[in-house]
C-alpha cells in the first residue's frame, strides 16, 4: 500500500487467475495475516477474508482502536496461494477492485475502482534445486555445496534462489531449511517478509 494520508482501515476483492486459490486451515479459514512492518506497536488491527458469489475474495482490514498503519509505502498483509498442477509456468492477472481506505476520520475516505497485478508461475518449486519433485535434506547440502564452490549437478540455481535477489547465499541456505520444515522459506515469520510473495505451492508464484 502506497499512502499519503495516515490509513486506519482498507477493504477490496481479489480476482484470482482460474486454478489459483488462497491456502486454507484445516477449518476452511482462509490463510492471510498482515505484515508486521507497517503495524504500530500494540497494533489491533485485524483482517478478514470471505469468498463472494461471484467468486472473488473481499478482503476488510481496520483497527478496534484509533491506530493507522505506519509509513506510506511498503506492504500490509500476506496471502498464501495454492496453485493447481495444471496451471502453466506463465503470467496470470490478478485484479484488486473497489478499493476503498479509510482514515480514522471516517468522513475522509479513497476509493480505487481497479488495479491488476501479475502473478508469474514458475515450473519449479523453490528449494527443489535437484527438480525431483520434494524439498528435502540433500537440497539444503546442494544449496551449501554449491555457495562453498562444489555445485552438484543438475543444479537448478533459480529454485535455489528462494529469496529472489538474484544471488545464492546463507539467506537461501536458511530459506531451504525453513521449507523443509516449515513449508515456507521465511519459516514461523512469514508475516513479516519484506515483499507481498506466495509461498511454496506446487508452483512458485513471484
Amino acid at each position: 500500500m502506497k499512502n499519503s494520508a495516515a490509513i486506519r482501515g482498507f477493504q477490496f476483492n481479489m480476482t484470482l487467475p482460474e486454478g489459483v486459490t488462497p491456502a486454507t486451515y484445516s477449518n476452511g479459514t482462509i490463510i492471510c495475516s498482515l505484515s508486521d512492518a507497517r503495524r504500530p506497536e500494540g497494533d489491533q488491527h485485524t483482517i478478514s477474508v470471505s469468498q463472494q458469489a461471484d467468486g472473488s475474495y473481499l478482503f476488510l482490514c481496520g483497527s478496534l482502536a484509533n491506530e493507522t498503519f505506519t509509513g506510506t509505502d511498503g506492504e500490509v498483509l500476506t496471502l498464501k496461494l495454492n496453485i493447481a498442477d495444471n496451471v502453466a509456468a506463465g503470467d496470470y492477472p490478478i485484479t484488486l477492485s473497489s478499493i476503498k481506505l479509510t482514515e480514522t476520520n471516517i468522513n475522509n475516505y479513497y476509493e480505487t475502482s481497479e488495479v491488476v497485478s501479475k502473478l508469474t508461475v514458475s515450473d519449479y518449486e523453490l528449494g527443489d534445486i535437484s527438480g525431483d519433485g520434494t524439498v528435502d535434506v540433500s537440497d539444503y547440502i546442494g544449496v551449501a555445496n554449491h555457495i562453498l564452490g562444489n555445485t552438484p549437478a543438475g543444479f537448478n540455481a533459480l529454485a535455489a534462489d528462494v529469496n529472489g535477489d538474484q544471488v545464492i547465499d546463507i539467506s537461501d541456505y536458511i530459506g531451504v531449511a525453513n521449507i523443509i520444515l516449515t513449508g515456507s522459506i521465511y519459516g514461523n515469520n512469514a508475516s513479516s517478509r519484506p515483499f507481498v510473495e506466495s509461498e511454496e505451492p506446487t508452483h512458485e508464484p513471484q
